[in-house]
């Protein structure tokens, strides 16, 4: 009789060991280190004296689309970002870099998972967008 009041200890003791043996916490998080690379792209036509600043990438928006369909979105003035305390998961990232008039001239997106610990992530603006004109005339 001893051994059926026992029964409910012991299934609560595997339990509990079942549960603390998860190597994954319920609410595991990890930090994200963005870098975006575009500001080496040679995207300069016209002639001397032409206002080449337009064509070089000022500013980066990004948004950075959640497992849970929610949406981060930023500006920043450098070619990095860090983002703590990410849940676990699926991420896509869109980033749009603009010139000094605020006109989008590059873009790159990338799908990526955030795991624990620091994640490291680059994302390459290599579509150019935006239109524009060419005119091209020779003498000889």
């Amino acid at each position: 009789m001893k051994t059926r009041k026992n029964i409910p200890i012991i299934k609560l003791i595997v339990a509990a060991l079942f549960v603390s043996g998860s190597d994954e916490p319920l609410t595991s998080k990890g930090n994200l280190s963005l870098s975006f690379m575009g500001e080496n792209i040679e995207r300069t036509l016209g002639p001397v004296g032409s206002d080449a600043a337009l064509l070089e990438i000022a500013s980066y928006d990004y948004i950075l689309k959640t497992p849970s369909n929610m949406y981060i979105k930023g500006t920043d003035q450098t070619s990095s970002v860090t983002i703590n305390d990410l849940v676990i998961g699926s991420y896509t990232i869109s980033v749009y870099g603009k010139n000094s008039a605020g006109v989008v001239i590059a873009e790159g997106t990338k799908t990526f998972k955030v795991q624990r610990g620091t994640n490291n992530i680059t994302v390459t603006l290599d579509a150019l967008t935006g239109t524009g004109s060419l005119a091209v005339s020779y003498v000889w």
